[in-house]
């Protein structure tokens, strides 16, 4: 302003670079995509992530810290456990104890993790098997199994069908 002294002045010149800020990671630190890796342990005890680790790869770190709102919207689902397993990078199938056959005892559920090629180790399974009690109903219980799955770029199938055709009628009375 026109009627600033000189000492104001000095103080303006002075400060005018020390508050300069770089505010684009300020615009980014709510983000899991975007914010910087040295500042997603923060976001995640934010988040509420439950299950965290310093030595998984950034990739599953911002993976965890993005789900992690949706899985406590929606814990106790089948959707849960199957995102709360995602997370770890494999893949499964559940199936509900009134989905099996014969029907199974209630409130029980089974998960097959696909393992790939890159395997699993007793760590990853005590991993999934955290997760998966993290996401459950917590009166349910579950059976774990692992299963080998191989994926191949390129698939060749021969099918072959022979016998007869038999047409089976209802019994009629003469």
């Amino acid at each position: 302003p026109p009627n600033s002294t000189l000492l104001e002045h000095a103080v303006a010149n002075a400060t005018a670079t020390a508050f300069d800020l770089d505010t684009d990671g300020l615009r980014h630190a709510e983000s899991a995509a975007l914010t910087p890796a040295q500042l997603l342990p923060w976001l995640a005890r934010e988040r509420s992530v439950d299950d965290w680790s310093d030595t998984w790869p950034v990739d599953i770190q911002r993976r965890a810290v993005a789900l992690s709102v949706p899985l406590h919207k929606r814990k106790g689902t089948v959707w849960a456990v199957k995102q709360a397993i995602a997370i770890t990078g494999y893949r499964a199938q559940i199936q509900e104890w009134w989905q099996q056959t014969p029907a199974g005892t209630p409130h029980t559920f089974a998960i097959d993790v696909e393992i790939d090629d890159r395997g699993i180790s007793d760590g990853a399974i005590g991993e999934i098997e955290r997760r998966i009690d993290d996401a459950k109903p917590v009166r349910s219980h579950y059976t774990l199994r692992a299963v080998g799955v191989s994926r191949c770029g390129q698939v060749f199938t021969c099918v072959s069908f022979a016998g007869d055709i038999v047409t089976v009628q209802p019994y009629q009375l003469t």
